[in-house]
């Protein structure tokens, strides 16, 4: 119930099942503030889906837990959303985790997004490639 009551007051619903509908890169961000750790975890992974580079600022403050946890989850989702600034927190991250679970993590999503980048890259020399060569 006191969770219910967070989120009335945070997002000024009427009903309590409202801001369950709401799966928008805002809601999800603005739940990273609630106290509960289940409720920061569910809002990570619905962000993964929605990928907004604009939440990454949020997502990264939240690196400042004590949970391995939810460090864990972080550094996971960050790794899906594909932005210079997922590189940068995660990168930033990785030089003061301790927990190897999480340094794990970290390194794996720091992969992801090498590869990302990688693969956006090479589509990119081949659209202009393929244009050079219609204008030829």
């Amino acid at each position: 119930m006191q969770l219910v009551f967070f989120l009335i007051g945070i997002f000024g619903v009427q009903s309590p099942l409202e801001p369950l509908k709401n799966h928008n890169a805002v809601f999800w961000t603005r739940a990273l503030d609630a106290p509960q750790e289940e409720l920061k975890l569910n809002a990570l992974r619905r962000l993964s889906d929605i990928k907004p580079p604009e939440a990454i600022p949020a997502i990264a403050r939240q690196f400042e837990s004590s949970s391995p946890r939810l460090r864990y989850q972080i550094a996971w989702t960050l790794g899906r959303i594909p932005h210079e600034r997922s590189f940068q927190a995660l990168s930033k991250q990785l030089e003061r985790e301790e927990d190897s679970f999480v340094r794990g993590e970290i390194n794996r999503s720091l992969r992801l997004l090498r590869e990302i980048f990688e693969r956006q890259i090479d589509e990119s020399q081949i659209e202009l490639e393929s244009e050079e060569y219609r204008e030829e």
